[in-house]
């Protein structure tokens, strides 16, 4: 198995001398690629059920989102953390507490329906710990973000968790 990683990408030519620049901020194309790798990499162990590497990978991109001023990049990636914390949480519940926090910071940063994954998670992760009243409380802020998008099928998962 091959894991590519930043430092592989840079080995095999994408330098930041060879970056073209993006915007007036003075940010380069290589920092966008190099966050895209961030994520992609978070995915990947994501999937080979190796959870703590993809918090590792995820923080990185989360770094990189909050340098280049991509909020929407921010929200995934707080959303992405918090998603592989409440799969550690499944093996060891202390990581339910960290799960918790970065889908609370998701919350903050989300456009709608972004706030409306971060209430349905933090319902489900709040469900787990055995905080009844908060899982429901967000599972009924999700609702009301469903409706908000007409979407039938974010209602039907709100009112499901409930």
């Amino acid at each position: 198995m091959l894991i590519l990683t930043i430092d592989f990408l840079r080995a095999r030519g994408s330098r930041t001398t060879r970056c073209q620049p993006l915007h007036a901020k003075g940010l380069t194309k290589c920092e966008q690629d190099e966050g895209r790798a961030y994520y992609s990499s978070g995915v990947l162990f994501d999937n080979l059920g190796k959870h703590m590497n993809a918090v590792e990978q995820y923080k990185k991109f989360l770094a990189v989102c909050k340098k280049i001023g991509d909020s929407h990049g921010e929200a995934l990636a707080y959303n992405c953390v918090g998603v592989a914390y409440q799969k550690l949480g499944e093996k060891e519940a202390k990581y339910y507490k960290d799960s918790i926090e970065f889908h609370l910071k998701h919350k903050n940063v989300a456009d709608v329906g972004g706030k409306f994954i971060a209430h349905v998670n933090l319902g489900i992760v709040y469900d787990l710990v055995g905080e009844k009243e908060k899982a429901a409380i967000n599972q009924q802020f999700a609702l009301r973000y469903a409706i908000q998008m007409s979407s039938v099928a974010g209602q039907s998962i709100a009112i499901a968790n409930l």
